[in-house]
């Protein structure tokens, strides 16, 4: 704390240092430029002979403030300088290694310090304490400011003289008040200036061309700039033109006639250069009186070509921008992935202006055709799918190929006939820990030679991560669901194997539970006596009938390898292994392609075996076949009623393991009031909180204070027990209070007598979908600020010429507000 004042020579120094501020402040305006304010605060404080000060403003690197002024004498900076071989103006402090300039500049305090402490973080000892003597620094102690300009902290005041005290600060921030105004105003006023020299460069520069014509007409006298814009070499073979030769279209020239009687007329045509070339010109026409009172017309033009492709840039990237918005929705508005893929080819292909469309699915180590728009059967048949082993140039990595049709190349025959010139191949993928992984192929094709640019590889990037991101999602909610269907149909042949009395009726029941979509188009069961024959057989064709006549044999070594060894067989081409042989008429016709053989064991001996086989090539995933070996040991544990209890608990264990591995998603339990009663390791994992922290707790812990508020929790499982299912998204709440965008699936549970048990609710993390489309509306925002602020007169028009957008400059300069404008004729702004 500084001395308080407490003597009649005190007040005095304050007095004196009020009388001083307020002096200097009163000099400061004014000032147009920083140098005139430092030079002015310089020789102030020098006059005083009692007080000195330093100001330090940031560097480029926010971390340093360099010295920018400084009163002390010229002849102790020399003697500081050759002792130190510093110089003070070129120095600067580091504000990682200071602590009292640090506190003054991110902090914003006015502090009181001892000059010993001030040099002694900017320099080395040896340094600071040479420096106190050589500067007379002895004893005294400054007072520290934060300087700002329009309210941001940009540097430090420091004021130092022998007998200053806290008492002094107010008097300190002050004089700083008034420094910093000083300095904002010549900030603004150096901005001003360099604005009037750009806006002076700018019309001077402007490419302009004159044209003086007559009422009928004629052309009599043009400017150098007009021969250049028309490019012609003179004016005698410029006027040698018919002025109606030099548009486009005459009717342009007709109409300029038509309206220019009314005074000042402005419009846009297209015009001919002397070598045939077009440009899009603005030509202004206004009435003048020549010297001779005739009555010419002054026609100002302008070569306005490069902007009307800015403008068609400017709409282009606006369409771009509603594309990727529309494939962002419809992402994350729906899981259906055959509507989603369709959605947006339709999007792209709209987008680019092209004929062809397609998108493959890499699936069992195959690309298949999964949507297309404009291409023939024919075509689509010859391009349905490749093994991954075999794909086809033209389809390979991501390249642009043109190819005209009398040329031989890369495309094949099919190409040719489809007329197709141009297409271009893009990998979808997406990155999930640093790794790239492949989801599919995105192909477009157009009859246009050349209908594809760089500009198509920039523009497709951002979409095919979108794609690429749209199918993984769905995919991943396919996995998820899928296994929920999987554990539906083994709680589903549970229950119906408890209800069920004949071991006929509890195989039918086995056979008929299994979903086509789980990989199976036909399933049987074949039960196996000790003497290795077949007792009982039931199958489920793909048509849903049920034959119990043994429809197919299996060889001795086939049904060996099942007795013995008590392992899966797979078979992934029938017509290529003969140890299964198709015999019964009501099958030959389904074309059973692969096949999945489980044997069914109990007591570590072969009772029977469970038969899947496919209407199509398929490579059976270990997921498949984990799912089928279950499902084998289910109609096991039904043959062996005994066992059955043991083995329902077994499936009730599965159900928890499968769903404790969906990472991906937070998949609980809750009982019928709301309260969690189980918990998965996605749960965990998306949420924060562990099994045992969050059971017996309500649900709507999860939610924000205002949705909880708002009753939205008992709102969601209102509408699961009036529908059944709930569907949402939203804003949800982690232990650690950090908040995620959640897609929410909340299922009403019963018991088969109807009562309810509770709800089953499925989270996923979708934030950085959400910040995605966050993100391309902010884009979107700023581009409207950008043109709406622009110091420029901007409108944009359609090809019509009406009105699109126009910012407030264009507006008001003809009289109006943008909204009087939209939708109207480009003519309008001239009324």
């Amino acid at each position: 704390m500084g001395k308080l004042l407490n003597s009649e020579q005190a007040l005095q120094n304050l007095l004196d240092i009020i009388r001083f501020t307020e002096n200097l402040s009163t000099k400061l305006h004014g000032l147009a430029t920083r140098d005139e304010i430092f030079k002015i605060i310089e020789e102030e404080f020098t006059k005083s002979k009692q007080y000195s000060e330093s100001i330090l403003l940031k560097a480029d690197n926010e971390s340093k403030l360099n010295v920018v002024s400084v009163n002390i004498p010229g002849r102790l900076i020399n003697i500081a300088q050759k002792a130190t071989g510093l110089r003070l103006k070129e120095y600067s402090v580091d504000l990682n290694k200071s602590n009292l300039y640090r506190q003054v500049y991110q902090n914003g305090d006015t502090i009181h310090a001892q000059i010993k402490n001030i040099l002694e973080e900017l320099f080395p000892k040896a340094l600071y304490v040479m420096l106190s003597k050589i500067l007379d620094f002895k004893d005294k102690s400054s007072i520290l400011a934060p300087l700002r300009i329009k309210g941001k902290i940009v540097g430090a005041f420091s004021m130092t003289a022998p007998e200053l005290s806290e008492e002094f600060i107010p008097s300190v921030n002050n004089l700083v008040a008034h420094i910093s105004r000083a300095l904002e105003l010549a900030e603004t006023h150096s901005m001003q200036l360099k604005a009037e020299d750009n806006y002076r460069e700018l019309i001077k520069n402007i490419p302009a061309g004159i044209a003086v014509s007559t009422p009928k007409g004629e052309v009599i006298e043009v400017n150098n700039t007009l021969l250049q814009i028309f490019g012609y070499n003179s004016k005698e073979e410029f006027l040698k033109v018919a002025a109606s030769d030099h548009y486009y279209d005459k009717a342009d020239r007709e109409k300029l006639i038509a309206v220019r009687k009314k005074g000042q007329v402005q419009f846009e045509a297209r015009l001919k250069r002397k070598d045939g070339s077009l440009f899009w010109g603005l030509v202004t026409s206004k009435n003048h009186k020549a010297s001779t009172g005739e009555l010419q017309f002054l026609n100002v033009v302008q070569d306005i070509s490069n902007l009307k492709r800015f403008e068609e840039k400017i709409l282009f990237q606006q369409e771009e921008l509603a594309t990727r918005a529309r494939v962002i929705k419809t992402t994350l508005s729906s899981f259906d992935l055959d509507n989603n893929l369709n959605s947006i080819l339709n999007e792209i292909m709209s987008l680019l202006n092209i004929e062809y469309g397609g998108i493959y699915l890499y699936s069992e180590q195959r690309f298949v055709l999964r949507a297309w728009k404009g291409v023939s059967d024919e075509f689509r048949a010859q391009i349905i799918s490749f093994p991954e082993n075999k794909i086809p140039d033209w389809m390979k990595d991501y390249q642009i190929i043109q190819e005209p049709l009398s040329k031989s190349g890369k495309a094949p025959d099919y190409f040719k006939r489809e007329g197709i010139q141009t297409w271009t191949t893009a990998p979808l993928k997406f990155v999930e820990r640093d790794k790239e992984h492949l989801v599919g192929i995105l192909i477009l094709g157009s009859r246009r030679l050349k209908a594809f640019s760089r500009q198509t590889i920039d523009i497709l990037k951002p979409l095919r991560e979108h794609l690429a991101l749209a199918i993984e999602r769905v995919l991943r909610f396919r996995e998820a669901e899928l296994r929920l269907v999987r554990l539906k149909v083994l709680r589903e042949i549970d229950r119906a194997i408890i209800n069920k009395f004949t071991l006929k009726d509890i195989l039918d029941t086995v056979i008929s539970n299994i979903p086509r979509e789980m990989g199976a188009d036909a399933v049987a069961i074949s039960l196996i006596k000790e003497t290795q024959q077949t007792s009982l057989f039931s199958m489920h064709l793909p048509n849903g009938t049920i034959i119990d006549e043994e429809a197919f044999t299996i060889a001795d070594s086939l049904l060996e390898h099942f007795i013995r060894r008590k392992e899966a067989v797979i078979i992934s081409d029938l017509s290529q292994d003969r140890r299964l042989q198709m015999h019964h008429k009501r099958i030959l016709g389904n074309q059973l392609v692969s096949y999945l053989g489980m044997p069914l064991i109990v007591k570590n001996h072969t009772v029977g075996i469970l038969h899947l086989l496919t209407t199509r090539k398929k490579i059976f995933a270990a997921e498949d076949i984990d799912f089928f070996h279950t499902l084998a040991g289910q109609a096991a544990i039904a043959i062996e009623n005994a066992k059955m209890l043991e083995e329902l608990k077994k499936s009730e264990e599965n159900f928890r393991l499968l769903v404790e591995g969906v990472k991906e998603y937070a998949i609980f339990m809750l009982d019928p009031e709301g309260h969690i009663i189980s918990w998965n390791s996605g749960a965990e994992l998306i949420k924060g909180y562990k099994a045992e922290e969050i059971t017996g707790k309500h649900f709507s812990c999860f939610y924000t204070k205002e949705d909880i508020k708002a009753g939205k929790p008992e709102h969601e499982l209102t509408n699961a027990l009036k529908d059944g299912l709930f569907k949402g998204e939203g804003w949800r709440v982690r232990k650690d209070g950090s908040i995620f965008w959640a897609n929410v699936i909340i299922t009403a549970v019963w018991d088969k007598s109807g009562n309810l048990r509770g709800f089953s609710k499925i989270t996923r993390d979708m934030t950085e979908q959400k910040q995605a489309w966050e993100k391309l509306r902010k884009s979107e925002a700023n581009y409207r600020l950008l043109f709406d602020s622009s110091g420029t007169c901007n409108w944009v028009a359609s090809s019509d010429g009406k009105i699109l957008m126009i910012n407030k400059n264009a507006a008001s300069l003809v009289g109006g507000k943008p909204k009087d404008f939209k939708g109207k004729s480009v003519y309008d702004l001239d009324s």
